[in-house]
């Protein structure tokens, strides 16, 4: 019987070898499993670091928000059903019969061409679209909302609940009627005459959606607030904005690409600490008051404008601008208007404020939005921080948010329902409210989130109805996608794994089969001395597990090697996207790409140890039963 210690030792010398084969082999293998232990020391220390860093946050919390959609409504302007146009139609009419009659028993004039038809054609042969300003489309659009909903926010919610909801929450949308604008106030002013389209740069969040922000429950606020709790007065309403808006209002300029973490951890404090100074003023007009506003310019430029010889006719009234600073209405300078016409006015007055949909009225007040938070930003696109962000965000509304519960309390018992509405906008596609439903665990959230989806078969009778599209997404933090990513990754990684044992086995036993080729003649030598069949088998199989463990060295080496360059490279720039978008309270919390995971050095060693073995079997067993005297023979 061949000892353990000898049998190494003639394994040692055929190593010495053949050694550009040898060098080969253990580059090829080896660069296979470095690569395995590089991704999974990444990944490791990748999932490490999401959890450092979303500790404390919403990422502890499994939030869905849910939201559906008629199919068919979506296409109501583009390919409107003729039982649809004949609805429509008739509301258009019976809307100018009444107020054919309110007009005669006035006694004012209405002439039923200024009102906007409801289907629009652009010749003869169109079929027509919907026209969105008219009465009877806006009436109707509301009606088809009411009737085509199977799915009630009730329903969902019971569904929700049986699939273990814990919680729910509304989701509002707060902004400026259809019959006024907000128009934001430079340094506390209001300027007639500027576009109210060219507004700075660090108000265009503002400004592109009208005003129209997102109301949350303050649950899902409570990590964004400030530092030191900002407590908005009764009459301001308060606003969370992101890290990148309150640094453009407060002046400060962006940080360089070059700018070390240090500088980005100072900036974030720096914002944390002055957001509280951030007050946004708002001038909210009504069309009426816009409309007095509009007539006092033009009156203004007229007088500016007027010659010596023209006749001096003036306006029924005259108007002058308020102050700047006022929000004011258009100021009556004077009134020249007789007795009949101020009675006929009156009239029309009456008429009008029976069947607009608007305030006729001039109604004006001045809005104050103050800062009480600060928001993750939201980023996008190629670079490091817009694919970090897809993994990590938030998933927070890209909005200016409102805490509801302090809204509500102050600055909404002023403002809703005269000048700002809750009520949803323009009907043509989502027919209900976004809802967000908490779980208490992963497993519950994603149940629902499949069964919402209505993928399933059978599928779920409460949550999927023909004609109606379910939206349901995470909230707050891909806490859910993460773990289902996760879960998705490993049986990848461990077919991938078995994979990369398959190709490593192939090329070891190439390797063995060429050693044990070249070794014929000492094999037959060293039966011929009376060396087993084992004996010989003991050599190679200490030769394969020295193969194995120079591998193994390799693989780890380099796998090791490139993570850490990997987190070299990129562990900093990481570290300043993440404080971005998921705020750690401490901001000195790194994004490491590298660990030192015992457990995947033992499962690198086993695999390669077991890639080994599989190689070998085939050679060692041809070789086992060659006959000995044939190949001194051939030799």
């Amino acid at each position: 019987m061949l000892r353990i210690l000898d049998a190494s030792k003639l394994a040692l010398t055929k190593l010495r070898t053949r050694k550009i084969r040898l060098t080969v082999t253990i580059i090829v293998a080896g660069l296979l499993f470095g690569v395995v232990v590089f991704g999974l020391t990444v990944l490791r220390a990748s999932m490490t670091s999401i959890g450092r860093f979303s500790r404390d946050t919403m990422s502890t919390r499994y939030l869905l928000a849910y939201s559906n959609h008629n199919k068919d409504q979506s296409e109501l302007f583009y390919n409107t059903p003729q039982d649809a146009k004949d609805r429509i139609l008739a509301l258009h009419k019976q809307h100018i019969a009444d107020k054919k009659a309110a007009a005669k028993a006035l006694g004012v004039e209405y002439d039923e061409k200024s009102e906007k038809e409801p289907i629009m054609k652009i010749n003869q042969d169109d079929s027509g679209s919907l026209n969105r300003n008219s009465w009877a489309v806006k009436t109707f659009l509301k009606q088809y909302t009411a009737e085509k909903n199977p799915l009630k926010p009730e329903r969902i919610d019971a569904a929700a609940k049986r699939f273990g909801s814990s919680a729910t929450y509304r989701v509002q949308d707060v902004g400026e009627r259809d019959d006024g604008s907000l128009d934001v106030m430079i340094g506390g002013r209001e300027d007639f005459q500027r576009d109210k389209e060219a507004v700075p740069e660090q108000l265009s969040e503002f400004v592109s959606t009208a005003g129209y922000q997102t109301i949350l429950d303050e649950s899902m606020l409570n990590y964004y607030f400030l530092p030191h709790r900002v407590h908005a007065a009764s009459n301001e309403i308060p606003v969370f904005i992101s890290y990148n808006d309150a640094a453009a209002l407060l002046g400060k300029k962006p940080l360089p690409t070059t700018a070390s973490p240090q500088q980005h951890i100072e900036r974030i404090r720096e914002l944390r600490n002055e957001a509280s100074n951030i007050t946004i003023q708002v001038c909210y007009r009504n069309n009426a008051s816009a409309h007095l506003i509009q007539q006092a310019l033009d009156q203004q430029r007229t007088a500016a404008n007027k010659t010596k010889n023209e006749s001096d006719a003036k306006p029924s009234i005259e108007y002058a601008l308020p102050a700047a600073d006022s929000c004011g209405g258009a100021i009556v300078k004077k009134d020249n208007r007789s007795a009949d016409e101020k009675a006929m006015d009156e009239k029309m007055q009456k008429f009008n404020q029976q069947f607009s949909t608007e305030n006729v009225t001039p109604q004006q007040a001045k809005l104050t939005y103050r800062v009480v938070g600060l928001l993750p930003d939201a980023a996008y696109g190629d670079d490091l921080k817009g694919k970090l962000a897809g993994a990590l965000n938030a998933n927070m509304p890209s909005r200016w948010i409102i805490p509801k519960q302090t809204f509500e309390a102050g600055a909404a018992k002023t403002y809703v329902p005269n000048i700002l509405t809750t009520e949803r906008r323009e009907l043509s596609g989502g027919l209900s409210d976004t809802t967000i439903y908490e779980f208490s665990d992963a497993e519950h959230a994603r149940a629902f989130y499949h069964a919402s989806m209505c993928n399933n078969q059978p599928k779920n009778k409460d949550l999927c109805v023909d004609g109606v599209s379910n939206f349901t997404r995470p909230f707050g933090s891909n806490s859910l996608v993460i773990e289902e990513l996760q879960q998705q990754l490993t049986p990848i990684l461990w077919y991938s794994l078995l994979g990369v044992i398959g190709v490593a086995a192939f090329i070891l036993m190439l390797t063995i089969s060429r050693t044990v080729a070249d070794s014929r003649k000492e094999s037959a030598i060293f039966r011929a001395l009376g060396a087993t069949r084992l004996d010989i088998a003991q050599i190679y199989i200490m030769y394969t597990l020295l193969l194995a463990g120079l591998i193994t060295l390799f693989a780890i080496t380099a796998g090791l090697i490139g993570a850490g360059v990997i987190d070299a490279l990129y562990s900093a720039d990481f570290s300043t996207a993440a404080r971005y978008i998921i705020m750690p309270r401490d901001l000195n919390t790194t994004f490491q790409l590298f660990t030192f995971d015992p457990r995947i050095i033992a499962l690198a060693a086993v695999s390669i140890v077991a890639a080994a073995l599989i190689g070998s079997i085939l050679p060692l067993a041809r070789n086992t039963r060659r006959n000995p005297m044939k190949d001194m023979r051939d030799e």
